[in-house]
């Protein structure tokens, strides 16, 4: 092992990362950092993961406490996964290609440190933590010291700390004290204790919980942390801060802000245009259980606040019990009318009826809705035994009602609007004759019959992963009607039943299943990613090509969703006719740039020219058969 003279020890800095130490005495002894842990007898990568044989043969070098390097260095733990005193942390909590620093820090180290003036200055451990902007020993803003890419460089912190002492005297130098917010970061990594419900949270999603929520704060649902400037991003933090600091009660509260808008409109809703890019980060990241604090509040926010039912769902996770009714969710679920919901319900005092307020928005407890729902239909039954006699006077009395209309059929099958034709249509039920053109009358035991028989492929209990029948046909690309023959010739085995419904509403399947089932008719041409491959170029290529009509095309439908296809005779004839710069340049040999070069040497120019498609297309007409020279 190499042994260093007792003048050339630097020791080690207040809070110095291993990558400093590292660098530092490297550079002191006229080594590279891969040279100097050569004679140590390891290596560099392991030295900034922390291995402790690698960490112990560093400290022994440098005679430094193994013990305190251990504490201020980065420990990996995983992929992307590190410790740093006792905290985790994430990779991108830490950024080493942004160096920063406190220029009156450095100033210090120059004036108290040992050892050549370039090896002096050292790099802390928390300036690279990406949360926290400020030096709280001085209370001034760390100044962007440079940036590197590339990984032989962006440790070696030492070389880049000699380029920031080239320009110290130029680097700003501006007061500014750590936020709260700053603080209370910087505390979790001095052991601070923290019992709220914030302090269960891992450093990761803490800071991540900051940047969304104190964006949304400050700058709207439409807010992006990406076009943030550093201090509009440290206000959003402090803004993140004191909504989540008060607990889960407050983020709750601080929801329901953005909720209120929900009853303010009329259009469709949910969880993303509720919250913005904070749902769809909770929602993206699935996975990560860290985020599952956060989940929690925001499902259970909107299960508290919202009409929510069994056919939703929260970050994948079905509604299991539904706690408010609207009119609209009533009507669907037990096939009512609107306008009774609304006047009985208003009437008994069960909603308010607002104007104001569309069907979808107007609350109402689940169980009185559901029991409002019952003297609803309780009131048809008793008008429904009634209608046979109109009135009571001799001569008046008509026969009951013995046949069903089309109209009956839909109630008595729970059907979507329109679905009963269908089944008309197919001749799953028979009509009996009818004097007057253009209305049915069908056998109650028929269509008793033939509810027995779909509800008879339902399976108890209801299997995982099902959608309801109008999820499934959307997702398998397919009509509505198409699902029916499937039910109705048993080739369903994955059937279940939503609970809370009845009926054909209420059936639930497998979209994959669907798929499966109903094969889609071959294609009769190529589809955008079959053109991409052809022409060796990219979809926004592709897309300009046909948007501009340079590639004719037609739209093939399958069920509810249409595809761009090209037929073979037409891309055949645009690739007769042009060909890229980038086609050329596999043909020649010869980089992109040159081909374009010597293309406009000899006078020819591109037909579809970039700014228009992206890309550069030649005549092939106009292109000499050699490469020109």
């Amino acid at each position: 092992m190499i042994k260093i003279a007792q003048h050339r020890l630097l020791g080690l800095g207040a809070g110095e990362s291993q990558a400093s130490v590292l660098s530092r005495i490297a550079m002191e002894v006229g080594l590279t950092p891969f040279e100097f842990c050569t004679e140590l007898r390891t290596n560099v990568p392991a030295v900034l993961d922390g291995a402790p044989d690698a960490l112990n043969r560093l400290a022994e070098a440098c005679q430094i406490d193994p013990v305190a390097l251990a504490e201020n260095s980065l420990i990996r733990t995983g992929k992307r996964l590190y410790r740093h005193r006792g905290i985790e942390v994430r990779q991108p909590n830490f950024e080493r290609t942004v160096m920063r620093v406190c220029p009156t820090c450095i100033r210090e180290d120059i004036a108290t440190g040992s050892g050549r003036i370039v090896t002096r200055p050292y790099m802390r451990t928390l300036w690279h933590a990406s949360a926290i902007g400020t030096c709280s020993i001085h209370n001034v803003e760390l100044a962007l010291g440079g940036h590197e890419k590339r990984w032989t460089k962006v440790n070696d912190t030492a070389t880049r700390m000699r380029g920031v002492l080239e320009r110290l005297d130029s680097l700003p130098v501006r007061d500014l004290a750590p936020t709260p917010a700053e603080r209370y970061l910087l505390g979790r990594f001095e052991g601070a204790a923290d019992r709220s419900w914030l302090g269960g949270q891992s450093y990761h999603a803490t800071t991540k919980l900051f940047e969304y929520v104190g964006t949304m704060e400050r700058h709207g649902l439409q807010g992006s942390w990406l076009n943030l400037t550093a201090d509009q991003r440290r206000d959003a933090l402090q803004a993140g801060y004191e909504v989540l600091r008060r607990g889960s009660e407050h983020f709750d509260e601080w929801l329901g802000t953005y909720t209120s808008s929900f009853f303010s409109g009329r259009a469709a809703w949910s969880g993303q245009l509720l919250y913005g890019r904070l749902y769809i980060w909770l929602r993206s990241n699935l996975a990560d259980a860290e985020l599952d604090g956060a989940r929690e509040v925001v499902r259970n926010h909107m299960l508290d606040r919202l009409p929510l039912g069994p056919e939703d769902s929260i970050f994948d996770q079905p509604v299991e019990r539904r706690k408010f009714h609207t009119p609209n969710s009533l009507s669907l679920c037990r096939n009512i009318p609107l306008t009774s919901i609304r006047r009985v319900g208003a009437f008994e005092n069960v909603l308010v009826d607002n104007p104001d307020l569309s069907d979808d928005r107007v609350l109402m407890d689940a169980d009185a809705g559901e029991a409002l729902a019952d003297r609803i239909v309780a009131m048809y039954e008793t008008a429904a035994a009634m209608a046979p006699v109109a009135n009571d006077s001799p001569g008046k009395k008509r026969k009951a009602k013995t046949g069903l209309s089309l109209q009956d059929v839909r109630r008595r099958m729970h059907l979507m609007r329109g679905q009963e034709r269908y089944i008309l249509n197919s001749g799953y039920l028979t009509p009996r004759p009818s004097p007057v053109e253009g209305q049915y009358s069908f056998e109650v035991t028929e269509v008793d019959a033939l509810i027995d028989k779909i509800m008879s492929r339902v399976v108890v209990p209801t299997p995982a992963g099902l959608v309801p029948i109008a999820t499934a046909y959307r997702r398998a690309g397919c009509s509505i009607v198409q699902i029916f023959p499937l039910l109705m010739e048993g080739k369903m085995t994955r059937v279940g039943m939503a609970e809370g419904k009845a009926g054909i509403a209420g059936l639930m399947v497998c979209s994959d299943e669907v798929k499966r089932l109903l094969p889609r008719p071959p294609a009769n041409g190529l589809n955008k990613q079959q053109v991409e491959k052809a022409l060796r170029t990219t979809s926004r290529v592709v897309n300009r090509l046909l948007d501009r009509g340079h590639l004719p095309y037609f739209i093939e439908r399958h069920g509810t969703r249409s595809q761009r296809m090209v037929s073979q005779a037409d891309l055949e004839a645009f690739m007769s006719k042009y060909i890229s710069a980038h086609n050329l340049s596999r043909e020649w040999h010869l980089g992109t740039y040159g081909v374009k070069k010597r293309l406009a040497d000899t006078g020819v120019r591109p037909a579809l020219a970039r700014g228009e498609i992206k890309a550069s297309f030649y005549l092939r007409s106009d292109v000499p058969d050699r490469l020109p020279t």
